[in-house]
């Protein structure tokens, strides 16, 4: 966040109106609007584990069963608020209290009421946007006899939210990659699930250049984890809590975990999700890889993260999903990638990608002597293009999962 954007936000006059693309008081959020982003030759793919009893079907279902969805999404980033003011003050110096004596008074006031105070207000911008996603295929295993037949479309999840940036930001937190330093925390979002799941993640943002000092020398691994996008060996799809054994190719019914063996669809491994987004990423840069390439065929990515276990984030659920599947966490992180520079403030072509995870906790009490009961990751990867805003009728919310 540059001072010319906190100045600015001080100072201006509070605006609300439709969102453009390449408006310089949106930050990093600037090239989200101004079109919806849509699946073109890649789609979304989602991981969710959910209480299940298996109702005479003959199957293990050990009280639950893993569903993934291939999905096609429409993301849609409207109106612009900038300048919402949140007042505040705090004294110049601080203020001691007396110490008691023969002559005071016990308790005695101090002299805050006479003292100097700064003013310490916060103007905040958001960014509101709306979440449709359709799934077009799913697998799952044991097979829910309720649920419609693999392939159907049906709309899965609706989600209305906002983007914040915040001037005078309280909380900071320590980013690891690609530079290890202290990062204020300017950045929120705020969402409403129709599940009963009302969500705030605190975060921040980093702009990631492609020169050779950068990345060193041009191939897969370095790109990824110059992106942060996490290695292969870290298998972020699975519980935890509980044991991590998957079973074998030969015997995979021996394992508490056999339904993660069952659930691939088209490339998608529910315990190794990032992969299918690198893959996709290639795809969408139409590269088979990135080993042997002379140049990086992204220019800029802006990369922003959200968490609601940084600072005073949090998930509020209604008292059902908090027994039965509370959500406890979530973690997003987005990445808009440039792929050219354009003269003036034209939009260049953008990929946009993201890669979430929201925590579960259910079922049985956890094995490794943690408290709590066992925590499953439900993980969703996208990766999009923007396209022209056309009218949909995508506004409601039919998931049972």
């Amino acid at each position: 966040m540059s001072k010319e954007w906190d100045k600015k936000m001080r100072g201006m006059t509070r605006t609300i109106g439709k969102a453009k693309s390449g408006d310089k008081d949106l930050g990093p959020f600037k090239w989200l609007p101004g079109g919806v982003w849509e699946n073109d030759d890649q789609h979304g793919f989602n991981i969710i584990a959910l209480p299940f009893h298996d109702k005479g079907t003959g199957a293990k279902s050990r009280g639950y069963r893993v569903l993934v969805n291939k999905y096609e999404e429409e993301l849609e980033f409207t109106t612009a608020d900038k300048g919402a003011p949140n007042r505040g003050v705090e004294p110049v110096e601080p203020h001691e209290h007396p110490t008691v004596g023969e002559d005071q008074e016990c308790n005695a006031r101090d002299d805050n009421e006479n003292g100097e105070f700064k003013e310490t207000d916060q103007f905040v911008l958001t960014l509101d946007y709306i979440q449709i996603i359709e799934q077009v295929d799913a697998v799952e295993f044991p097979r829910n006899p309720e649920s419609p037949e693999t392939g159907e479309k049906k709309k899965i999840h609706h989600e209305p939210g906002l983007f914040l940036q915040m001037t005078n930001p309280v909380e900071t937190t320590i980013q690891r990659k690609p530079t290890v330093r202290n990062v204020p925390l300017n950045l929120a979002r705020l969402a409403t699930i129709p599940h009963g799941d009302s969500v705030l993640a605190l975060g921040s943002c980093e702009t990631l250049g492609y020169n050779e000092e950068d990345v060193g020398v041009i191939n897969d691994g370095n790109v990824r984890a110059y992106l942060g996008i996490p290695k292969d060996d870290f298998r972020m799809g699975m519980p935890q809590g509980t044991t991590q054994d998957l079973g074998t190719p030969e015997d995979p019914g021996s394992s508490y975990l056999e339904q993660y063996r069952k659930t691939h669809l088209d490339g998608f491994d529910p315990v190794l999700p990032q992969k299918k987004l690198f893959e996709d990423l290639k795809s969408a840069l139409d590269i088979e890889t990135f080993d042997g390439l002379d140049e990086i065929p992204i220019k800029k990515t802006t990369r922003i993260f959200f968490d609601t276990e940084l600072g005073t984030g949090g998930i509020l659920n209604i008292p059902f999903v908090t027994k039965q599947a509370n959500a406890a966490a979530m973690r997003s992180t987005f990445w808009v990638h440039e792929l050219d520079t354009p003269k003036g403030n034209k939009e260049p072509k953008l990929i946009l990608q993201y890669l979430q995870t929201v925590l579960l906790d259910f079922h049985v009490i956890r094995s490794d002597d943690m408290p709590g009961r066992i925590r499953w990751p439900h993980i969703s990867i996208n990766t999009m293009v923007k396209k022209s805003k056309k009218k949909s009728d995508k506004c409601d919310d039919e998931d049972d999962d």
